[in-house]
């Protein structure tokens, strides 16, 4: 017996049970009379339970049948509060984007990548999480958020990606700066210029001073800092010279900064990733696309007229 079939069946015996005849079921129902009165022998036969007897035309339920009420009221709520739940995850994931980003993408990227969504998608929400990048891989691997934004290369059994950009590293400089005229910027070039580095301690960093070393130059480090936007301001301010990633220091240019290329051979390549148990759904790869296209159109508008930039695609 198929199971389909016996939910049928009991659904029409709890619609005869509340509605009191097999007329009214039917009505409720909209089946005939009879396919109603068939219904309910075929179940009696099914439980080999007399679940009906008619006294004086009326219809009476058996002992067995108010029994069978109390289990069948229990299984079909629990089967709709089932299809409800399923239904609210649908809508969930059809309606909220759960993000996790570092600060720097929100400067320019994510409004951009936001607004764009939500022309296509009108009922799409986001949640946007702000933090480093072991902190988004965590927040990926656990299913806390839906996608986020890394540096490349990573480390994480659970997450997968793709990369959205490489970019290059870069001198931001005022724009009366006289290194500003040059195309390239060697190391050399900086002297004893003050300069305005990010993140003591990683990877990045380390690269640089390493090259500094190799160089036998000893910068003059004038600031320390953990902000592209701040290392951008303290040029603006005329402090010194930031070396920062062409991508993230794109989204804080204002008049009154540059950017120009220094020769260390450093590249940053930034990705996309998402949960490993996931497959790529359609609005994360809207998501992706969308956000590597921001990418190229930022870095094409950070140029120098005689760089070239080799876009993601």
């Amino acid at each position: 017996m198929k199971r389909s079939n016996m939910i049928h069946k009991l659904d029409v015996f709890r619609s005869v049970m509340e509605c009191g005849t097999m007329v009214d079921a039917a009505r409720d129902l909209g089946l005939s009379q009879p396919a109603v009165s068939q219904h309910i022998q075929q179940l009696e036969e099914d439980l080999k339970l007399k679940l009906f007897y008619r006294e004086h035309g009326r219809l009476i339920a058996t002992a067995s049948a108010l029994d069978l009420l109390d289990e069948v009221a229990s299984a079909f709520e629990n089967f709709d509060r089932l299809v409800s739940v399923a239904q609210n995850l649908r809508l969930r994931v059809q309606a909220r984007l759960r993000i996790a980003v570092p600060h720097s993408f929100c400067a320019h990227l994510i409004p951009r990548v936001v607004k764009a969504l939500t022309d296509k998608h009108s009922q799409l929400r986001f949640t946007v999480e702000l933090g480093g990048y072991s902190t988004i891989l965590g927040s990926i691997a656990a299913r806390k958020a839906d996608i986020g934004i890394v540096r490349s290369p990573y480390h994480h059994p659970g997450v997968i990606g793709e990369i959205i950009a490489n970019s290059r590293l870069m001198c931001v400089l005022p724009t009366a700066h006289p290194l500003a005229d040059l195309d390239v910027v060697y190391p050399a070039d900086l002297g004893r210029s003050p300069l305005i580095l990010l993140g003591r301690e990683t990877v990045a960093r380390t690269q640089i001073e390493s090259i500094f070393s190799e160089a036998k130059i000893i910068p003059n480090i004038r600031v320390d800092t953990q902000s592209v936007g701040s290392a951008c301001t303290f040029v603006r301010e005329g402090v010194g010279i930031a070396l920062v990633s062409e991508l993230l220091a794109a989204q804080y240019l204002t008049d009154g900064c540059v950017l120009r290329p220094i020769y260390m051979g450093l590249q940053d390549q930034f990705s996309v990733i998402w949960p490993a148990a996931h497959d790529q759904s359609n609005l994360i790869k809207e998501f992706t696309d969308a956000i590597r296209h921001e990418c190229n159109l930022l870095m094409g508008a950070s140029l120098h007229p005689s760089d070239e930039l080799q876009y993601v695609t």
